[in-house]
């Protein structure tokens, strides 16, 4: 429901207004609704469990934050895609994929992490890392899209 509801408010907004006029933007719009909900999210966390852990908010700063960053990357990966296809079937599967990715992503962060599974912890960090690396080359990638609109990046090089 947390994916859902975190898309919904892009899909709401940004998604149908003229401003949502590259690929780059569902990322960023992801992104900005992925961390304010991480916001909320967190100071509940804080406010509810410190008595238990005095730690949770550091914790959370140092794994979740980024973790929803990277999950709300997905979102808007997926959302700029259906946004920009011309192919509606296509456009309509990345639409799902919007959703489902991310999903899929943030349940297994979250198994690792609450399993209670020594040996699961050992593939947190390799975890981490590839999800971090998939998504560093899908904002790469919309990065270079968006700058060759304004610059010649050949004529750079």
């Amino acid at each position: 429901t947390e994916e859902y509801f975190k898309r919904l408010v892009v899909l709401k907004i940004p998604y149908k207004t003229k401003y949502f006029n590259e690929k780059l933007d569902g990322i960023v719009y992801s992104v900005f609704s992925t961390m304010g909900f991480a916001t909320v999210e967190n100071i509940v966390y804080v406010v509810y469990r410190y008595t238990n852990n005095p730690y949770i908010g550091l914790y959370r700063g140092i794994f979740s934050v980024p973790a929803h960053g990277v999950f709300g990357i997905t979102m808007g990966y997926y959302l700029s895609l259906a946004k920009f296809d011309t192919d509606e079937k296509r456009a309509k599967k990345n639409l799902r994929r919007s959703l489902y990715m991310p999903i899929l992503l943030h349940g297994a962060f979250d198994f690792i992490l609450m399993s209670g599974i020594p040996q699961l912890t050992v593939l947190f960090v390799p975890y981490v890392i590839y999800i971090w690396w998939l998504n560093q080359r899908k904002l790469s990638k919309f990065m270079y899209d968006s700058k060759s609109r304004f610059i010649d990046i050949n004529k750079e090089k």
